[in-house]
């Protein structure tokens, strides 16, 4: 299994300006920039790519004071990508905010504003406003950033292409408050992926669908041809981005571009081959990292070039001797006398920072050789402690070598040790690492839902209204780089209806009465759906019976349906009917326990519910089984998803911790088997904020929604163990 897109992607960028159908030079309203000498070292690998919508014309001069203000505030900010993004869109916004206070309501601007950064090949992208941007990966084109269409094909039809189908929602423009609508995206890349960013006033000559038609065919200069043949009247405009693996690009040329000499871009070539064409290249200057004493040789000599210039600019230049003269020697000139007051100042303050250099080295040397020798001393005591002293020293010694590791990242010795630390830990703990194969990055979000078949599995995201599926290969496993297909989305048309808000999904094979597998669809006003990849989507009759069923979660067990409803304290169980499900039945014959703060269930024969608490109730028959996890390494902190394995009395039942970061194994009476954690790789951290679990029972595949990304494992084999059978 394999994650979406690797290293690093260089891009070939057009800028596309059409008035009345002809080029135009003129595109101060859009920017592409690679780092300047002094950007912040969290930028240092990033290329900005900036589209800038003011309206009508008039606007250059602004256009150009707020693309300088964007991109001095994004260049000088540490941090993550959109953090900064947000600063300097904030910042472009408030120079806005001030010419409209100059000028009578009537003629104040409003704006939108479009912006990406490329960092190795990751796409993250931030909108205001009236503006657009497109994705085209393959032959699929999507809009972003999140709107309800994003993740539906480009579909073709009467020459014609649709990103989505439903409405994008109102977007506050720039210019008009200090609180800013803003709108973030993320996506992994692939060579060949092309982007487009353009504005509302920018792309109103162009008929419906011309913007993801001219992606949809591939390339940067593809995508241009295209629109400037659809383009016949009114003014068009678009940056239009391919990427490119690092290699194809030659080296920046040492032409100069406007925008480079306005905004500090230091790796940008442009020619005239065919419109305004750059090659930016956000790799100039990269080297390898060197180690530390390596870097505190190379601060040495950093410091002596640093003196040496400073010597070099203050003292005077020599000058020819003239031809001695008999008698009284000139006075110093007043020139003389400042040139001699400043090597005064200067030689004290040289001295000072060469000394505070050497002592801020050797004080680097001195700490980082205490930490080894406390390393040496945690494993050494943990080597030879006794079995209930081992846990505790051990600890010690992974926290010593990790310390170790942060100002000596590369040393091999203190990675074995710290890896030994923690091979012994998980051998206490009973931790299993299996690799975790990425299929999909859904970004920020939460209460998503995942369901599994043989083949393939879908994701519902609540903060979309859709349901996408990705499809398997005969490995059982995903290519993360292929974007999944939409299978149904709020708003769209089914039969007599439309789909509404969307609540929880589960895969139901044929059993009994229910012919066929297919995907079963909940929505929030508890009305049914059915997907197969035969037929499509279609309405399943659901006979609630109920005045409310505010159900929560939805599971299917040898062909019945059943829906946990934690407000009426009861599961409802749905038999199969000639033409859907009907109608309910409550589970319990008698009261239940409070299920008020029930969080998800499951059911394997037995029915199993997860309190927000973390307590788990244990049902057979209708009636609570005693049920009480044992043998923990350490309590559950934030459990949020459960999953059963297998029949009532065999398999295991897994209980996701987002507190924990792990996955916990448990017997069918609640004994601790063993857990689950992310390989300690660049994967470490990835099951932090665990959201949904579903199985694959036939291959074992454990899906995992962590952190916005969906993820496939193979679950690790099960001991021989005895259960109580109920």
């Amino acid at each position: 299994m394999s994650t979406s897109g690797s290293g690093f992607l260089d891009t070939i960028v057009g800028e596309l300006v059409l008035l009345g159908g002809q080029r135009q030079s003129d595109a101060t309203h859009m920017v592409v920039l690679t780092p300047p000498r002094r950007a912040h070292a969290d930028r240092r690998y990033e290329t900005l790519f900036v589209f800038l919508d003011l309206g009508g014309g008039g606007a250059g001069s602004l256009a150009r004071v707020m693309l300088e203000r964007f991109s001095l505030t994004y260049w000088r900010r540490g941090g993550t990508v959109t953090t900064a993004l947000r600063q300097a869109i904030n910042a472009a916004n408030a120079h806005m905010l001030e010419e409209n206070r100059l000028l009578a309501v009537s003629h104040r601007r409003r704006g939108g504003i479009v912006c990406a950064v490329l960092r190795e090949n990751s796409l993250y992208l931030a909108q205001v406003g009236p503006a657009q941007a497109l994705l085209a990966q393959g032959e699929r084109v999507m809009e972003l950033p999140a709107g309800p269409g994003e993740g539906a094909s480009a579909r073709q039809g009467e020459d014609r292409w649709d990103v989505g189908t439903a409405a994008q929602p109102a977007r506050s423009p720039l210019g008009i408050s200090s609180g800013l609508d803003i709108h973030f995206s993320h996506k992994y890349l692939n060579a060949g992926d092309t982007w487009l960013l353009t504005g509302e006033s920018w792309s109103e000559g162009l008929p419906d669908g011309a913007l993801a038609a001219a992606l949809a065919y591939g390339g940067a200069e593809e995508a241009m041809l295209s629109l400037e043949r659809r383009t016949t009247t009114g003014a068009v405009s678009a940056l239009v981005v391919e990427c490119v693996p690092h290699e194809m690009l030659p080296a920046p040329s040492s032409s100069v571009a406007q925008h480079e000499q306005s905004f500090g871009a230091d790796a940008v070539a442009e020619s005239e081959s065919s419109g305004r064409w750059r090659l930016s290249n956000p790799l100039a200057g990269v080297s390898i990292k060197p180690g530390w004493r390596e870097s505190l040789r190379e601060a040495g000599l950093a410091v002596s070039d640093s003196a040496r210039t400073l010597l070099t600019r203050v003292l005077p230049e020599p000058e020819p001797v003239p031809r001695q003269r008999r008698g009284r020697t000139g006075l110093a000139t007043a020139d003389n006398v400042l040139v001699m007051a400043g090597i005064a100042v200067a030689i004290p303050v040289l001295v000072a920072f060469v000394v505070v250099s050497v002592y801020l080295q050797r004080s680097t040397i001195a700490r980082h050789d205490g930490l080894l020798t406390e390393t040496d001393r945690a494993i050494q005591a943990a080597r030879e402690a006794s079995a209930e002293d081992a846990r505790g020293l051990w600890e010690e010694a992974l926290q010593a070598a990790q310390a170790a590791l942060d100002s000596a990242p590369d040393d091999a010795q203190l990675l074995t040790v710290r890896n030994e630390a923690l091979s012994k830990l998980d051998a206490l703990d009973g931790v299993k690492r299996p690799e975790l194969a990425q299929l999909w990055d859904y970004g920020v979000g939460e209460n998503r839902c995942v369901a599994a078949t043989t083949m393939q599995v879908y994701v519902l995201d609540p903060a979309r209204d859709q349901v996408t599926q990705h499809t398997l290969n005969q490995a059982r496993q995903g290519d993360g780089s292929i974007q999944p297909n939409l299978v149904a989305y709020r708003g769209e048309s089914v039969g007599d209806g439309q789909i509404g808000e969307l609540s929880d999904i589960v895969w139901l094979e044929a059993n009994g009465p229910w012919s066929s597998d297919a995907l079963l669809i909940l929505t929030s006003d508890h009305k049914l759906l059915q997907y197969s990849l035969s037929w499509g989507v279609s309405w399943v009759s659901f006979e609630t019976g109920l005045a409310h069923v505010n159900g929560h979660d939805m599971r299917p067990f040898q062909g019945k349906l059943y829906i946990l409803d934690p407000e009426q304290n009861q599961v409802w169980r749905f038999l199969v009917t000639d033409d859907g499900f009907g109608p309910p039945e409550g589970y319990f014959p008698a009261a239940a326990p409070d299920l008020s703060t029930a969080l998800d269930m499951t059911i394997d024969g037995a029915v199993y519910i997860l309190l927000g608490d973390g307590r788990i109730f244990k049902f057979f028959g209708g009636e609570e089984q005693e049920f009480q996890p044992t043998g923990l390494p350490q309590s559950l902190v934030r459990p949020v998803a459960l999953v059963s394995e297998g029949d009532v009395t065999s398999g295991a039942l897994y209980v996701a911790d987002a507190g924990l970061q792990s996955i916990v194994a448990l017997t069918k009476d609640g004994r601790f088997i063993h857990q689950i954690k992310a390989p300690v790789s660049a994967q470490a951290g990835a099951l932090a904020d665990l959201e949904a679990l579903s199985i694959e029972e036939r291959s074992r595949t454990l899906y995992a929604l962590a952190g916005g990304r969906l993820y496939a494992l193979d679950l690790p084999s099960l001991p021989e163990l005895s259960s109580t059978s109920d």
